[in-house]
């Protein structure tokens, strides 16, 4: 298991103790809240040495980019932003 923050839906930030090279193709499975879990293809951008790694979502079809984009939207109104 692997803990994300910053979702948007576009892309997370991975918590990982582990570097982790850029332009990395990786498949991720994500459990979003109220929602079954969804499949993405993440590229990884950049690292922050023992602390983790940005991710761009790729090639993501539109039934998953909606199920991000209403996740994202749930996240936002939980936290009255």
């Amino acid at each position: 298991p692997i803990k994300i923050y910053d979702l948007s839906a576009g892309g997370c930030f991975i918590n990982s103790m582990h570097e982790q090279q850029p332009d990395v193709t990786m498949i991720l499975k994500l459990d979003l809240p109220d929602q079954p879990s969804i499949t993405v293809s993440a590229q990884s951008l950049y690292s922050r040495v023992e602390f983790g790694f940005a991710v761009m979502f790729v090639n993501v079809n539109a039934s998953t980019q909606a199920k991000l984009e209403e996740a994202v939207r749930a996240a936002l109104a939980a936290t009255g932003q």
